[in-house]
């Protein structure tokens, strides 16, 4: 089918700090609502990681907007590219789904209202935006 399971990196703090949009779009691609945890593996690298090749890099999502991560930019690694220390360590959360203009307060477990005029596009994760 054409599929390739594997890991997605982030070979720099760009690439990274863009990610969290990445991340939003690929919890709720995969029918979850907001991310939970967002890192970098660094040190952290787990067996299973090492099992699995190098699949993505450089995502773009935006802020996540989209509703698939395939209308997100990335690229598949050039071999040197990555190492698994550069894997992005992703936990999505059900949680609940709030209105677009609220946004999910982990700290509160509640939906909280965005400022006139913003906009949280759905994502129960993110803060608000205008």
């Amino acid at each position: 089918n054409g599929r390739v399971r594997g890991t997605v990196c982030a070979v720099t703090d760009d690439d990274f700090a863009i990610g969290k949009g990445s991340g939003i779009t690929m919890c709720r691609d995969a029918g979850y609502n907001y991310v939970w945890q967002w890192s970098r593996a660094g040190n952290t690298t787990w067996p299973i990681q090492h099992t699995f090749p190098f699949a993505l890099s450089h995502m773009d999502c935006g802020r996540g907007g989209q509703n698939s991560f395939q209308s997100c930019e990335y690229y598949q690694p050039l071999p040197g590219d990555c190492t698994h220390a550069d894997d992005i360590l992703l936990s999505c959360e059900v949680g609940p789904r709030c209105p677009a203009d609220h946004f999910y307060n982990n700290q509160l477990e509640a939906c909280q209202a965005c400022p006139p005029g913003a906009s949280s596009r759905g994502n129960s994760s993110v803060a608000c935006e205008c």
